[in-house]
């Protein structure tokens, strides 16, 4: 589940859909494309050879729970939920460590902290759980009417989208009240939250949906030339959205259009990257293969070598936290090591 994020407004991620992707007790099948969905758009960027894999830059591993779903850096830690134990664990990034568990909803994933609180999303619960980071407690419980797998914040709310009703859904952290849900389209997955707007991934419609946050409308969809649009990473002026065919397309959110297109995992493979050190950082599950993709040249520069299952990336600390969904460990690399 976009992610990723960041600074005042940044994909999270969380989220992350993953758990349906890295098999996470459903099926394999994926939703069936709308008829007449396009075939064309900007062709692949050719790469000319790929970097060498490396393992420069990891600098730590650390258990954490049972399939690590989502994280966040905020409130001087990094926090981790555990999809497979319901569970949230607080890491202390100077020790690379667990030094706190909370226990949560039916599996937990898309997480954000805001107000003073952290917000999980559970997907088996269908609920969106307010906790004090420092007891553990939930204060609030709000529930959504769906499975919530992505969860991020940005313009003073925190969004997470409802994939049974495929709608996104916007809440007041202040209030921990729910103030709009929006239609954008079917089968939602990934959500971003970056300085122009609200994104969402709509499946079975092939598009990537916008949302102005200063109306709660859909401003754009954007018809996506690959299938099943899944998960989102941001860096300066350009939204990075995965799909299940290992291509990511390029959004630029000035005019609204997929501007290029970057193979970066295998078929069926995409994580959930993430935006970092000038960079965009791709995930692929099946190889543990991270890619790191230049935004000036849209062109894979290096390849840094993780083991298979590690699918969730996520900054914090300067630093890139990438989340083993088939296991119960996360490793962090150092962004600045890797040439």
């Amino acid at each position: 589940m976009v992610r990723a994020a960041r600074t005042p407004v940044v994909t999270v991620l969380a989220s992350v859909l993953l758990a349906m992707l890295a098999g996470c007790g459903g099926s394999d099948e994926q939703p069936q494309p709308r008829a007449g969905q396009p075939e064309t758009g900007p062709e692949p960027v050719a790469q000319p050879s790929l970097p060498a894999p490396t393992t420069d830059g990891v600098v730590a591993r650390i258990r954490t729970g049972s399939q690590p779903c989502a994280a966040i850096a905020a409130d001087g830690a990094f926090w981790v939920t555990n999809y497979g134990d319901d569970t949230v664990v607080k890491i202390d990034p100077a020790r690379n460590r667990v030094v706190a568990t909370y226990q949560t909803a039916s599996q937990p994933c898309g997480i954000v902290f805001a107000a003073g609180s952290l917000w999980v999303g559970s997907v088996g619960g269908q609920v969106l759980q307010q906790m004090d980071p420092d007891t553990g407690e939930v204060l609030a419980q709000i529930p959504a009417g769906g499975s919530i797998f992505d969860v991020q914040y940005g313009f003073d709310s925190v969004w997470l989208n409802n994939y049974q009703a495929d709608e996104v859904i916007r809440v007041d952290p202040e209030r921990a009240e729910i103030v709009h849900r929006q239609m954008v389209g079917q089968t939602i997955y990934g959500l971003a939250v970056t300085p122009e707007g609200v994104w969402a991934a709509s499946q079975v419609d092939a598009a990537i949906v916008r949302i102005d946050p200063a109306t709660n409308e859909v401003v754009a969809r954007i018809v996506d030339p690959h299938p099943f649009p899944t998960t989102f990473a941001y860096t300066d002026g350009a939204l990075w959205v995965t799909h299940t065919d290992g291509y990511t397309g390029r959004v630029d959110p000035a005019t609204n259009t997929v501007v290029a297109v970057v193979r970066t995992s295998a078929d069926r493979a995409p994580g959930d990257p993430e935006g970092l050190a000038g960079a965009a950082w791709f995930p692929d599950r099946t190889t543990g293969l991270i890619a790191r993709v230049d935004p000036a040249s849209n062109l894979i520069t290096a390849q840094v070598s993780l083991g298979e299952g590690y699918s969730v990336a996520q900054a914090g600390f300067d630093d890139l936290w990438v989340l083993n969904f088939a296991a119960d460990d996360i490793a962090r690399i150092r962004p600045s090591q890797i040439q």
